[in-house]
């Protein structure tokens, strides 16, 4: 990260911290992982989005277990700041926990890989709850799956759902 991007997040840190009325109503979290260090900071509302263990964390890969990030979600979590993740894919979505109960929600990372030298050396980016958005999607899709008279699946899902079922068997 350059002097330039450090001040942005110093300063959008400051905004922060100078406006708690502010970050409360936020659903977006800012941050920089340095790769070589391997330190992780968050801006100050992250704690009341998700469930971390502090605002800046050293070893962060290292330690990052699957306390806080859903399991099927970890590899792809680990990739991404390892800097293993394609170059052209600027996002992700993973489930994170909730900072005050056992439950996971969806959130999307989008995310910028900096170079020195032609090394990655930081990623920075934000990451957004976007749980609503998850359930308005799948509602979406179980309605277009849905006979709208009759209530049951309509025929496009019957087939898919008996074509998977025969894929299944047949391994």
């Amino acid at each position: 990260m350059d002097r330039s991007e450090k001040a942005i997040f110093t300063n959008m840190c400051m905004v922060y911290d100078d406006n708690d009325s502010f970050y409360q109503f936020s659903d977006t979290v800012l941050f920089d992982y340095d790769i070589r260090r391997d330190i992780i900071r968050f801006t100050p509302n992250a704690d009341r989005l998700f469930r971390i263990h502090g605002l800046v964390q050293k070893d962060f890969l290292k330690n990052m277990g699957n306390r806080y990030i859903y399991g099927g979600d970890i590899e792809e979590v680990s990739q991404l700041f390892s800097g293993r993740l394609k170059k052209d894919k600027n996002e992700v979505r993973v489930r994170l926990m909730y900072p005050d109960r056992d439950n996971y929600f969806w959130t999307l990372i989008q995310y910028r890989y900096d170079y020195k030298k032609g090394t990655i050396s930081s990623v920075v980016g934000k990451i957004t709850d976007i749980e609503e958005q998850k359930r308005h999607e799948e509602y979406l899709l179980e309605m277009s799956e849905t006979d709208g008279l009759t209530g049951l699946r309509n025929k496009l899902a019957t087939e898919v759902e008996i074509h998977w079922q025969e894929r299944r068997q047949s391994f």
